[in-house]
């Protein structure tokens, strides 16, 4: 009965410790299973360490670029971090994988699709865009009366109407006789300041500088003679008649700069047009170096010329500082046909000038005016104005 007794006990004991031994098995493993499983969240899930290279790439964050400086993903498709100016402009996202507006030779460096305006536009040629407060004229308005209707009286209001349509702020004339003189304070009086110097006692044609009265405070004006005794009325080298240079100082109200206004009619010979500009450059460019300078008029000579390579090389013109102005640089500034009505053809000779400093008045347009009114001319010279801004 022992024996019995103590098989059922040891059979007892067997059957309570075969379950304790099989919990207390599945207790060990648990860390190693719980490490597995850190193993695969911060890997590709199977279960091992992987390296760098091995990692897949991230395709749901498309804003982050790939260690090539392109945006991971699908190339054609992930907008640009905006971040990129170290890659090769090139390659890549070409036209469509940048998401800001890049222009020129700035592909893939901008750091935003909305850049700032800096003031600076652009016209269509590439220039930058300008705007116009300032514009200059010169007009030779003819000295004398002349058949078909062109005397100085029924021209006086063609003139007017021209100067009307451009409205500048200061206007050089040429061929300026007493009766002209006259119809301009009638015509144009009451907007403008009218200054007139004659080139002779004897023989009174001279020329003008008409500027707005509410626009300018004149400083100082005057004219010498374009010869080598400018104080005097006289002529020089090979000149057919005493010719002047009419100046004006003012003081523009809306900028407070200085304009140096000057006013010429040449003598149609080169040595006349070099000796001219040196007695204009010692007597008014170098004393008033700083002003704004403006020098206009009929020049009796082509661009092409000799005698007006100095004055192209201290000054500039719009007509050929601007690559698309208004009227083509080659135009000609005198028509055909003149005095007869109605006549139009290409003109004949181009003798008058706009010239400027474009470091201190930059060109915005150039326009030689051919208008005829009432199939009349207002002139044997078009007027020729050219806009700035200073």
């Amino acid at each position: 009965m022992n024996k019995l007794f103590f098989r059922r006990m040891l059979l007892l004991c067997m059957i309570v410790l075969v379950p304790l031994v099989g919990v207390c098995g599945c207790a060990e493993k648990a860390p190693e299973e719980s490490a597995a499983l850190d193993t695969a969240v911060e890997g590709s899930g199977s279960g091992e360490t992987e390296t760098e290279t091995d990692k897949p790439q991230i395709v749901d964050q498309p804003d982050r670029p790939s260690s090539d400086g392109q945006t991971g993903g699908n190339d054609s498709d992930q907008p640009s971090s905006g971040n990129d100016s170290g890659s090769d402009s090139s390659g890549g996202n070409d036209g469509d994988g940048s998401s800001g507006n890049s222009s020129g030779g700035n592909d893939g460096s901008s750091t935003d699709g909305d850049q700032p305006d800096t003031g600076n536009g652009t016209d269509a040629d590439g220039e930058e865009a300008k705007t116009a407060n300032f514009t200059m004229m010169s007009f030779n308005i003819r000295y004398t009366d002349d058949p078909n209707g062109h005397s100085i009286v029924e021209r006086a209001p063609r003139v007017k109407q021209i100067v009307e349509m451009y409205d500048p702020d200061i206007v050089g004339m040429q061929e300026v006789v007493p009766t002209w003189k006259t119809q301009l304070e009638t015509q144009l009086g009451s907007q403008y300041e009218i200054l007139v110097h004659y080139r002779s006692t004897s023989n009174p044609e001279g020329l003008a500088i008409l500027y707005k009265k509410d626009l300018f405070t004149l400083i100082e004006e005057g004219s010498f003679w374009l010869s080598e005794t400018p104080d005097t009325e006289s002529k020089s080298w090979d000149a057919s008649l005493p010719r002047i240079c009419t100046w004006a100082r003012l003081t523009h109200k809306a900028t407070g700069k200085t304009i140096l206004a000057m006013c010429y009619h040449g003598e149609g010979t080169d040595l006349f047009a070099q000796n001219a500009y040196n007695v204009i450059e010692k007597r008014l460019l170098q004393r008033y170096d700083s002003d704004v300078q403006f020098l206009v008029g009929d020049f009796n000579r082509g661009p092409g010329d000799a005698g007006m390579a100095s004055y192209m090389g201290y000054f500039e013109e719009a007509r050929t500082t601007l690559s698309n102005p208004t009227t083509d640089s080659n135009a000609t500034t005198t028509p055909a046909g003149y005095p007869n009505p109605g006549q139009t053809g290409p003109g004949l000779y181009h003798f008058d000038y706009l010239f400027h400093q474009e470091s201190k008045a930059a060109a915005v347009d150039y326009i030689v005016d051919t208008t005829m009114i009432d199939g009349y001319f207002a002139s044997d010279h078009y007027a020729v104005i050219a806009t700035y801004q200073i």
